[in-house]
This record gives C-alpha cells, sequence and structure tokens, in this order.
C-alpha cells in the first residue's frame, strides 16, 4: 500500500506539472 501512495504522489505531481505548464 505505501508504494501505492507514493506512485500516487508521483502521478499527481506529474498533474500539477502539467497544469501548471499551461
Amino acid at each position: 500500500m505505501a508504494r501505492n501512495a507514493v506512485n500516487q504522489a508521483e502521478a499527481d505531481g506529474i498533474l500539477h506539472r502539467l497544469v501548471n505548464e499551461r
């Protein structure tokens, strides 16, 4: 489960980056 949380956090960071790049 911990790995899943880390994966979700990374995905969230990528999403935020994409939104910020816009």
